[in-house]
């Protein structure tokens, strides 16, 4: 049987080669000191050196120390390598509730662009929310990445670890996971690029009202994760953090997210954005946005978050784009900026790759960029 090791935060010692944290190895007595691996480039990939957990790490880590990489270049491609040959990569969808065999209706159109692209495995999602259980319709081993709906942070990490039992390496690992789904896990590492946050660990109302002191003009509200920005008057925006209309806001918002709240509540100050116009239903305003998704440190796509064109970035919004991908250390996530009226950018969010949407973007170009970056970037 093949084994597999998925790797994660590396640092080279000169002359040497790089030594890996790995994120989940089964079965680590197996492992020995010469064993060869590939990676899904088919790079060979030799372990020279094993050291288990010491002192301030977890359990059951591994590190292996790689001497045949380029001194220069981290050249493990995928971050996941295999015994047996390069590993697969393939897709992983939520299941229609209905319908166990066929993927979310949702998800459909993502679904048929990976047909000559990658291989793809369909699991229950209900039975891992409600049950815990791994129910899948195919089980290919190697690398998987996830498109679909979100999952607070136990879940995805109940998810990674049913897969690795069956040697399926999710892309991100659960700390991946929740370094860029958890807006506290990101926000001091480029608070100097985003609007001032403050937030708390808790869901009460009384708790969530403190946090209006830390602001003078106005806010948003949401959670760890997500806002109700489609209610934007009763549930998110707050005009002046003094007043009782903030109470009401904050209060109906927290109401509102019932079990779907996560982590705390988030204050958020708001700023003038470039504004493009007014959203139809809910009358929230609508800003000059962009998603941009990374994968391994490349830029898959930049796309306009509301389905406005993508106008040509300068030089310096680049830079500035650049300098938040160096700041994040994720193999798969999204950073949504927005352009101010002062035609400056500014980070709305970091969310990771996996659960977050394509805003429009086409599905059959989406999947290709990906493609091309897993298996033609190092050409």
């Amino acid at each position: 049987m093949a084994k597999y090791i998925q790797l994660g935060e590396s640092f080279r010692i000169t002359g040497r080669g790089f030594v890996y944290k790995c994120n989940a190895v089964p079965e680590k007595d197996n492992f020995r000191v010469g064993d060869t691996f590939y990676d899904i480039n088919d790079n060979k990939i030799i372990i020279s050196g094993i050291e288990f957990s010491g002192r301030g790490f977890e359990d059951d880590r591994i590190f292996a120390l790689f001497t045949n990489l380029n001194d220069k270049k981290d050249k493990v491609k995928g971050k996941i390598i295999s015994s047996d040959g390069k590993p697969n990569v393939s897709f992983i969808y939520a299941a229609n509730p209905l319908e166990s065999n066929t993927v979310d209706d949702d998800y459909l159109k993502e679904y048929n662009s990976t047909n000559n692209t990658f291989q793809k495995m369909i699991f229950n999602y209900e039975e891992l929310i409600y049950n815990h259980r791994l129910k899948i319709n195919k089980k290919i081993p190697g690398l998987a990445i996830y498109r679909g709906w979100m999952l607070r942070p136990e879940q995805y990490k109940e998810l990674y670890d049913l897969l690795v039992k069956e040697n399926i390496y999710l892309i991100n690992s659960p700390s991946d996971y929740e370094r860029c789904h958890l807006l506290p896990n990101w926000y001091n590492k480029i608070k100097d690029y985003t609007t001032k946050s403050a937030w708390n660990s808790f869901n009460t109302v009384d708790d969530a009202f403190k946090l209006l002191n830390e602001f003078n003009g106005p806010v948003m509200v949401k959670d760890y994760v997500k806002s109700r920005k489609h209610e934007w008057d009763d549930a998110c925006y707050i005009d002046n953090p003094k007043s009782d209309k903030a109470k009401e806001v904050i209060s109906n918002f927290i109401t509102r997210q019932g079990p779907e709240f996560v982590g705390g509540t988030v204050l958020r100050e708001y700023v003038n954005l470039k504004r493009i116009g007014y959203h139809e239903k809910s009358g929230m305003p609508i800003s000059e946005e962009y998603r941009i998704f990374v994968l391994y440190d490349e830029i898959v796509s930049i796309i306009g978050y509301w389905g406005n064109a993508i106008t040509k970035f300068k030089k310096e919004d680049m830079d500035f784009i650049e300098w938040i991908k160096n700041h994040i250390n994720s193999n798969f996530y999204t950073i949504d900026i927005a352009r101010k009226e002062d035609d400056q950018l500014v980070v709305i969010e970091i969310g990771d790759g996996q659960v977050s949407g394509l805003q429009g973007f086409n599905e059959d170009e989406f999947y290709d960029l990906i493609n091309k970056i897993i298996y033609c970037g190092d050409e």
